[in-house]
């Protein structure tokens, strides 16, 4: 089959190499000198989305990216949609195009290591329009998981993301109590992350200090916006965030 990936980031490099085992691959990226932004995406089987979907004026997922690219599709055509989106987002995208086919997959590749995380994945949750996104990576000796609901994964996306940079926010804070108290920070780390239920993933403190990336600043900003939308209270969050932007000041 002949699948478009759109968007030739981390992400889409991931996806395209995998996919090139036994289909035909076009990139599409202009930014990256693939295609350009006149390509019609017609006589293909599929198209996965991988693009940018950046943080916008007021926190919020700017999804235009995406939008632009289903805009291209021809109707009709099997649509992944791989790139990080909003509940908003994902409602405005159910309304503009009800009769599409376009499932969503979220994707939790680190930029740095997206290759090694892609390869050692067994796993792959989808929902929405899944039935040709399933067969299609049937060859894989990855399990694909269908059936989620749209909306439930992109929750479940951004709070573990929320979720993970909250405690290395935490950590952030032992950290700065140990080293005002004159104890040992690594000591106290190894001790609490003994606990099963805790782990030492995200407890090392860095000199850059709290957590920065591609993915963390701008999925929290993002849940929280969402909340401020839909009227909850995410008052943890918030000085998640507020705290890091001091700690990243102070540098």
């Amino acid at each position: 089959m002949n699948i478009v990936v759109a968007g030739y980031g981390f992400v889409g490099k991931a996806h395209a190499l995998w996919l090139e085992y036994e289909h035909d691959v076009t990139i599409y990226d202009p930014a990256m000198g693939y295609g350009d932004i006149h390509t019609q995406f017609d006589k293909v089987d599929g198209v996965i989305i991988c693009v940018s979907t950046p943080e916008g004026e007021t926190g919020e997922c700017d999804m235009s990216n995406v939008y632009n690219v289903i805009e291209k599709c021809d109707p009709g055509t099997p649509i992944l949609i791989k790139s990080t989106i909003s509940l908003e987002g994902w409602r405005l995208i159910k309304r503009a195009y009800p009769d599409e086919k376009i499932a969503f997959s979220p994707e939790y590749l680190r930029a740095a290591h997206a290759i090694d995380d892609f390869k050692s994945n067994n796993t792959m949750q989808i929902g929405g329009d899944s039935e040709f996104w399933v067969k299609t990576f049937d060859y894989s000796a990855v399990t694909i998981v269908s059936g989620f609901d749209v909306e439930e994964l992109i929750m479940i996306k951004y709070l573990r993301n929320s979720f993970l940079a909250s405690k290395v926010a935490f950590f952030n804070q032992v950290y700065d109590m140990c080293e005002n108290t004159g104890i040992d920070y690594e000591t106290v780390r190894n001790g609490v992350a003994a606990d099963t239920r805790i782990g030492d993933s995200h407890t090392f403190v860095t000199q850059d200090r709290g957590y920065g990336g591609h993915c963390f600043p701008k999925d929290v900003s993002a849940i929280i916006a969402s909340g401020h939308k839909s009227g909850t209270d995410l008052s943890i969050l918030s000085e998640v965030q507020s705290y890091n932007e001091r700690l990243k000041l102070a540098k």
